[in-house]
C-alpha cells in the first residue's frame, strides 16, 4: 500500500468516524433538548407549587389571625373583671326582680280588692278619686295582662341597662338589646 492508499484509507476512515460522531451528536443534541424541556417542566412545576404553598401559607396566617382575635375577644369576656360584673349585674338584676315581684304582688292584691269594690256596685260620687281612676283603667282590661305588661317593661328596661355595660359589638350585648327588644314586642302586642 502506498502511503497515497493509506492515507485516502485513514481519510476514509476519519469521514466515517466523523459522520457516525455528527450522527451520535445530532442524537445528544435531541436528547439535550428533550432534557432542557423537562428542566423547563420542572422549573414551571416548582413556581406553581411554590405559588400553591405561599397562599396556602396566606391562608393559615389570616386564619390563625382569626383564631387569635377571637381568643382574645373571649378572654376579654371570661377575665376575672368580666366575670365579677357579669357577677355583680346578675345580683342586681336579681335583686330588681325581687322587687318587681313584689310590686307585682301588691298590684294584684289592689286589683283584687279593687274587684271586689267593684263588685259592691259602689255609688261613683262615693269613690275616692285614686281608687276610681285606677280602677277604671284596669277594668278595660285584665290585671293580669296590665301586671305582664308592666313586667315585660320593667324587664326590658333592665336588660339594657345591663347590655350598656357590655363592650359595643359584644355577642353578650346584642343578644341583651335583642331580648329587651322582644319584651319590649310583648308588651306592645300585650296593648292591643
Amino acid at each position: 500500500m502506498t502511503p497515497m492508499e493509506r492515507i485516502e484509507g485513514e481519510l476514509s476512515d476519519a469521514q466515517k468516524r466523523i459522520a457516525e460522531l455528527e450522527r451520535r451528536n445530532v442524537g445528544l443534541d435531541k436528547e439535550c433538548q428533550a432534557q432542557q424541556e423537562q428542566i423547563t417542566e420542572l422549573k414551571n412545576a416548582l413556581t406553581r407549587q411554590a405559588k400553591a404553598a405561599q397562599q396556602g401559607m396566606d391562608a393559615a396566617k389570616a386564619a390563625a389571625h382569626t383564631l387569635e382575635q377571637n381568643a382574645a375577644r373571649m378572654y376579654a369576656q371570661c377575665s376575672p373583671a368580666a366575670l365579677e360584673s357579669e357577677r355583680e349585674a346578675n345580683a342586681r338584676l336579681t335583686s330588681e326582680l325581687e322587687k318587681v315581684q313584689a310590686e307585682r304582688d301588691a298590684l294584684a292584691a289592689k286589683v283584687e280588692a279593687w274587684k271586689e269594690w267593684m263588685r259592691r256596685d259602689p255609688d261613683p260620687d262615693e269613690t275616692n278619686g285614686e281608687w276610681f281612676d285606677e280602677g277604671w283603667y284596669m277594668a278595660k282590661e285584665s290585671p293580669y295582662i296590665c301586671i305582664l305588661r308592666r313586667d315585660l317593661i320593667k324587664q326590658a328596661e333592665a336588660l339594657k341597662t345591663v347590655a350598656s355595660k357590655r363592650p359595643p359589638g359584644s355577642a353578650q350585648r346584642a343578644w341583651l338589646l335583642e331580648q329587651a327588644d322582644d319584651y319590649l314586642r310583648q308588651a306592645g302586642e300585650l296593648s292591643k
